[in-house]
């Protein structure tokens, strides 16, 4: 017994569009790891910036960039603050990681890396990550003033500070992003995906 011409394209089609659903799937997996790590990140910023104008206090928005523990380096962030009158930074939250695979690209974030605001003091105080208590040289930050603003103090040239949330998959990168603008003028966070 043999199996007709159309049986057999039948059955190629079939796995055809098994295999074409199959990747849709993986693919709007992927987007749906990207958007929760954005969704949180302008979640914290939000709350960072409702915190500030609530309080009347500074809070900063902390990424994790350089520390002990490299599965939290661009993936962990935590909000602390400080009233003025005050000398030492408290916690808002706890660490709050990005799903596993999806980090902060440091080549594309630079500019909220880069331009901390030099604060005195700066934003130390954050508790233990994975047993180490990180300080301001091990993390990169954006400080929310009283009003909502985004610090900028010993800032030159201050651009809007920019996160480019990607997800690492087996050595490569997904072409899907999540890209979070942090304007400095309201604090408010502007956001475009892929």
């Amino acid at each position: 017994m043999g199996f007709s011409l159309i049986e057999l394209l039948t059955v190629i089609a079939i796995v055809a569009m098994m295999a074409t659903f199959g990747s849709m799937a993986l693919s709007n997996n992927q987007s749906t790891k990207v958007n929760v790590g954005g969704n949180l990140v302008v979640d914290m910023a939000n709350r960072a910036r409702q915190n500030s104008m609530a309080k009347g206090v500074m809070t900063a928005l902390v990424m994790a960039r350089d520390t002990a523990s490299t599965d939290s380096n661009y993936r962990a962030f935590i909000l602390l603050e400080r009233a003025s009158e005050e000398n030492e930074w408290k916690p808002v939250t706890p660490w709050t990681y990005l799903p596993e695979g999806i980090a902060a690209d440091p080549d594309h974030s630079t500019s909220f890396v880069a331009q901390t605001p030099n604060l005195v003091p700066p934003p130390n105080g954050a508790p233990n990550l994975n047993g180490i208590a990180p300080t301001s040289a091990q993390c990169s930050y954006q400080v929310y003033l009283p009003d909502g603003r985004l610090s900028v103090k010993g800032i030159a040239t201050a651009t809007d500070p920019m996160l480019h949330l990607i997800e690492k998959v087996k050595g490569s990168e997904s072409p899907n992003y999540y890209k979070v603008t942090l304007n400095l003028l309201t604090g408010t966070p502007n956001v475009e995906r892929q």
